[in-house]
């Protein structure tokens, strides 16, 4: 009997794929009875596309058509299912592929194993190229169409850009022109965002969504939800290799949404494989995906490890002053006013500074000239005034780009195009920043004299100047770079390696607390911050609890800014100032509070500085008390007052809910699950008097526990459980 598709399931999922061409027609939750492919369109290919890099430019690699199928029967994919122990694994092979409506000789074959019992899918593809084309990207798994029950419009997706971002109705949001606000600071002429996203669209009109990993995407999952069912889509890379996350739609007149895994193997005759990925259909909690992920690359080595320094772990956060040289060669600071900076900062309620532009032709300049500038002292004076900082108990970081090298500096032209990053067509990449007149060639961190040249400035920092902490700028943020200099000795997607390289070469002989720009699962664990600058995309999604609850162990640093006084950031920024900081308290984050005099200063907002202060007061004494604790978002957490947002950690005595109260609402509470064995007690610490807690007692409400959080704007609230 003919059959037009085949069907395999294991009762928790069944997929559905065309018998002529091997493609993707059905993806379905079994328990909900709903098919997620509502959208077929055939713009897009399913469940995988190849993409050249040879002949005359790019072409797309895919499985033959009904029409070539028809005419040549040998390009019909063999299809098999196997099942074992009740699971079943679903092979497609195809000998040749097509493309332009002719059969090239690549072939390929992927196969989906549905485990007995669970809703991940683990999917692989192999592709054997016997052309002489070059296979440059790889859209696997690719799954197209996809919207959850009967419509899109209250679909979300989470987006793991930085530390991550959460779009509700991702569809219509995509396909909406962005509100571009522009902004000027010394220099720089900055775009940012107030309402939409920064997308692209492509010729075959797709609006796209795509960032790498690793930087600027984080991870390498995300998933897209309703209330009751979620699709989850991630690579299980335990090379790390450079990849990308793609989502897509083609709007509101034809919609769905289309996720896919994108590879870059540069694949030249010969066969590849793809890591391990998996799509899963879940119960519509994004939760589900985050510990997903984390069990899965659990058993990744990991790549670095420096555990962050019990002073790390025990400091609110740093004052970062960026006004020693600025890029124009303003002097605000020297090197002699250091001491003097730490005053500030303990007046704050901080030990911890951070030292920008301290370097010759300053900030944004002078890279990788990375000796003390003449015109802020002499490296004596440097040294004597980190000593003084640190005979006081206070730290002090140093700012270290990881990744340009001047132009300007014609001595260094040799090492610049010995070890830049090679890119098509032969030349340098280049980056720009600021002064329109400078120009910077990104450095490949898998050359082994570029990674010498960031160690020795970091071990000079360490072990001359006496600093104990060190900031790598655009590590985990900029975008990796496929360098394609052969000398080099490593392959174009390897990107991630040679940072992984410098990480352990820096930490073999030195030992600071190390906070990079970005954020990344290949190194986070390592490492003792990272840097989220959620402010960049507050108002477009910004969610840093993605990334904060798939990776509790690890610290995240963001920026905190004034909203009176304010020259360097944006006024649509500022203005959410107070939702900035509280996000960062909520979340248990290490505070970025710069002091740059008149551009960005709390002086220069004392209403918003009284309010830091108090919050850098209750962050000490939460980390002198319980620790760091477990994130676990808003999981237990069954509703808040109005105006209280309120996330919860787990610590060895019980847990913690840190609560931010808009209204200072005295009545104000929050309902917890009744699953948590409560033994009632709970204890309240305050914005305004830290040091001065009081008790407060947990009743029963139905089946929750009704916990009430303050009138202090910013509390915590340590509950105990039954013994």
């Amino acid at each position: 009997m003919f059959q037009s598709r085949i069907r395999v399931s294991n009762g928790i999922v069944t997929l559905a794929v065309d018998t002529a061409t091997g493609e993707l027609l059905e993806l379905v939750n079994e328990r909900t009875g709903d098919n997620l492919i509502k959208n077929h369109n055939t713009a897009v290919h399913q469940p995988f596309c190849l993409f050249t890099d040879g002949g005359e430019g790019q072409a797309e690699l895919h499985p033959a058509g009904y029409a070539m199928v028809r005419e040549e029967p040998g390009l019909r994919p063999r299809i098999t299912v196997e099942e074992q122990n009740g699971s079943k694994t679903l092979r497609v092979e195809y000998a040749r592929l097509a493309s332009g409506g002719a059969a090239v000789d690549v072939g390929a074959w992927y196969e989906v194993e549905l485990r007995q019992g669970e809703c991940e899918l683990i999917w692989r593809l192999t592709v054997d190229n016997r052309s002489d084309i070059i296979i440059k990207r790889v859209h696997f798994p690719s799954i197209h169409g996809v919207y959850l029950g009967d419509t899109w419009k209250d679909d979300a997706i989470v987006y793991p850009y930085n530390a991550g971002e959460r779009i509700e109705n991702p569809v219509e949001v995509y396909e909406a022109e962005p509100t571009v606000i522009g902004w000027k600071w010394q220099e720089y002429n900055y775009q940012y965002l107030s309402g939409g996203i920064f997308r692209r669209r492509e010729p075959n009109g797709a609006y796209v969504r795509e960032a790498s990993y690793s930087g600027p995407l984080s991870m390498l999952w995300m998933d897209y939800f309703e209330r009751d069912n979620g699709l989850y889509i991630a690579c299980y890379d335990d090379a790390a290799k450079v990849a990308s996350l793609r989502a897509e739609t083609f709007g509101s007149k034809r919609p769905g949404m289309g996720l896919s895994v994108v590879h870059h193997p540069y694949l030249e005759r010969g066969s590849w494989q793809s890591p391990r990925c998996a799509v899963a259909l879940h119960g519509g909690d994004w939760h589900w995906g985050a510990d997903r992920y984390r069990a899965a690359v659990a058993g990744r080595a990991a790549r670095v490890s420096r555990p962050a320094p019990e002073w790390f772990m025990k400091s609110p956060g740093l004052v970062a002053h960026y006004d020693f040289k600025y890029q124009g060669g303003g002097i605000v600071h020297r090197f002699n006013d250091i001491p003097s900076l730490l005053d500030q900062a303990e007046a704050m309620g901080m030990n911890h500074l951070l030292l920008s532009g301290w370097h010759r032709d300053g900030f944004d300049n002078g890279f990788p000239q990375y000796t003390p500038d003449p015109d802020l002292g002499t490296p004596e004076e440097l040294a004597a005034a980190v000593r003084a900082v640190r005979a006081r108990g206070g730290h002090v970081a140093f700012y270290v780009n990881s990744r340009l090298s001047n132009t300007r500096y014609g001595e260094l032209q040799k090492e610049r195009e010995e070890f830049g990053a090679l890119v098509k067509g032969g030349g340098l990449y280049d980056e720009r920043y600021g002064d329109k007149d400078l120009a910077f060639v990104t450095m490949c961190p898998n050359t082994e004299t570029w990674c010498n040249k960031i160690t020795d400035a970091l071990k000079w920092l360490a072990d001359v100047a006496g600093a104990d902490s060190i900031y790598l700028d655009q590590l985990g943020m900029a975008p990796p770079v496929f360098c394609l200099n052969a000398a080099h000795g490593h392959g174009p997607a390897d990107w991630n390696d040679g940072y992984s390289k410098l990480l352990q070469d820096v930490f073999s002989s030195i030992s600071p607390a190390m906070i990079y720009e970005g954020v990344t699962d290949i190194h986070g664990a390592g490492v003792s911050g990272q840097l989220i600058s959620t402010f960049f995309h507050h108002h477009v999604g910004a969610y840093p609890e993605l990334y904060k609850y798939t990776f509790p162990g690890q610290i995240l640093v963001d920026m905190l800014y004034p909203r009176r006084g304010q020259a360097m950031r944006p006024v649509h920024v500022v203005q959410k100032a107070l939702e900035i900081m509280d996000r960062a308290f909520l979340i248990g984050s290490y505070y970025w509070v710069y002091d740059l005099v008149q551009d960005n200063s709390f002086d220069n907002d004392p209403e918003l500085k009284l309010r830091l202060t108090g919050m850098i007061r209750l962050r000490r004494k939460w980390l002198e008390t319980f620790g760091h604790g477990t994130f676990k978002d808003d999981r237990g957490i069954v509703y808040c007052s109005r105006g209280v947002k309120a996330k919860r950690f787990e610590v060895e005595s019980g847990g913690v809910l840190a609560v931010a109260n808009e209204f200072g609402d005295a009545s104000a509470y929050v309902l917890l699950s009744g699953e948590y064995a409560l033994d009632g007690s709970c204890t309240l610490y305050g914005l305004s008097a830290p040091d001065a807690p009081r008790q407060v007692h947990a009743e029963r409400a139905g089946n929750d526990w009704k916990i009430p959080v303050g009138s202090d704007g910013l509390e915590i609230v340590h509950y105990h459980y039954r013994l």
